[in-house]
Formats: C-alpha cells, structure tokens, sequence
C-alpha cells in the first residue's frame, strides 16, 4: 500500500472549492439532512424507532452526497436517501462502529459517572454535617480525572481507525470491507487525523462567535474538509472527465491510470 499523508491546509481548500462550485447544495443540503435527522428523532415513540431503523441507511445517503460533491461527481440533493438502496449494509456499518465506540468508550464512561457518584456523596455529606471539603478529596479527584484522561485516550486509538468507514462502505460491497478499508488507509496517520479533527471541530463550531450564524457555513466547511481528507488518504482514480474548475480556482490534480 502506498502511504499518504494529510494536510489539514488542502482539505480546506478542497472544502471550499466545493461550497463555491456548489453553494446552495452544499450548503442547503446539509443544513436539510440535520434538520430532518432531529425533527425524525424527535418525536416521540417514532423517534426511537426512526433512530433504529432509519438513522442508519439517512447516514449512508448523506455520506454519498458529501463524497459525490467533493468528488464533483453530479452531486443531486436525492443523493441524502441514496443509504436506503442498500439497507442491510449501512445497517451494519451503523451499528457495529456504535457498539465499538460503546465497548471503547465504556471504561470512561463507568470512570465519570464513578466521579459523578462520589460528589454526589461528598455533597450530601457536607450538606449534612455542615463541614467543608477535606484535603483527602484530592487524591481521589486527581486520580479519577487521570484514569477519566487515559481511558478517553484508549477510546479514540480505538475508534479513530475505522472513523472513516462510512465514506469507505460507499466503494466497498460489504460491512466488514468499509471496516479493513478504513483501517487500512487511516495506519500511520491516526495520531495526525486525531489533532486534524480536533482543529476542524474547533472551526466548525467557531462560527457560533458570529452571533451563531456563522456556524451555517462553518460546519459544512468542517464537514467537507473531513471527506476531503478521506479522499487525501484514498484518493479516486479518473473515470470521467473533470469539471472544468472556476476561475481561479486550482484544479484537483490527474490521477494516473491504476491508482488505488
């Protein structure tokens, strides 16, 4: 396999290439695929149900829809319902990389309710002893916010090798392909992809400075940043001619033929 490396700086041009070729559906289509994703599991009862049974193949769609335009492969707003023509495989997908992230993230989650439970004890006895903290509270505290700090770290080492799944099951005919695809692409990189989410995050959510608003553009530049760096990792050999690129807008460099 021929090792790639990413760069936080060509996933964000190519991010925004693809909201300037592709405003209103880049942008539009995000903001419709949330705003159905929480009206559906909203409601209750069939909320449940919707999160069980429909959550699942709507991911799929809309990861097909973000690949098809950053690929600028006639990205199409019906591209979001895409997930439902292949039902069982996103099905699959869905729920196997949440009960992973479940077992990973298991031991953080007894360690900060475990925390939660001794401040509630803690609390309850001050309340009715009327006395003030004791200094034998610290080590306990220290050593609940390591473990909480170490077992977060074992979490995403675990998770963060098949965090691109989803845009792997698109090329990939199986449930347990799209899982040793990811695997395969993200080795070596993880620990580099782990910072660039965490700074691509940073900048989704720094559009809530602009009164909120800015986060409508923010998130989506986020988002496509994050297929992008699928595509720095797996990149998709030519098999159609490409879209001839705005003006002054860089061109996505030609594959060779037989690229992987």
């Amino acid at each position: 396999m021929v090792e790639r490396s990413l760069t936080l700086g060509d996933a964000l041009t190519t991010s925004w290439q693809t909201i300037r070729r592709y405003p209103a559906l880049s942008i539009g289509g995000f903001v419709l695929f949330y705003a159905l994703y929480m009206g559906m599991t909203q409601i209750p009862i069939l909320g449940f149900l919707a999160a069980i049974l429909v959550a699942p193949p709507f991911w799929g769609g809309f990861m097909v829809f973000t690949l098809h335009l950053v690929d600028r492969r006639d990205p199409k707003l019906e591209d979001i319902v895409e997930g439902f023509r292949a039902y069982g495989k996103w099905m699959g997908i869905y729920w196997l990389y949440t009960a992973i992230s479940i077992a990973a993230f298991l031991p953080l989650i007894a360690v900060v309710m475990a925390g939660v439970f001794a401040v509630f004890l803690r609390s309850r006895a001050l309340h009715m002893g009327g006395g003030m903290p004791s200094a034998s509270v610290l080590p306990t505290a220290a050593l609940l916010s390591f473990l909480a700090l170490a077992f977060l770290a074992v979490g995403v080492a675990i998770t963060i090798r098949w965090y691109f799944v989803y845009f792997a099951g698109i090329e990939t005919p199986g449930v347990m392909d799209a899982f040793y695809k990811s695997a395969e692409i993200t080795k070596g990189n993880r620990l580099l992809l782990v910072g660039l989410l965490i700074l691509l995050g940073l900048i989704g959510f720094s559009g809530v400075l602009a009164l909120g608003l800015g986060i409508l553009f923010t998130l989506p530049l986020a988002h496509y940043a994050v297929a992008a760096l699928y595509r720095q990792l797996n990149p998709r050999p030519e098999v159609e001619p490409p879209v001839e690129p705005l003006p002054g807008e860089i061109p996505p460099p030609a594959l060779a033929e037989g690229t992987p």
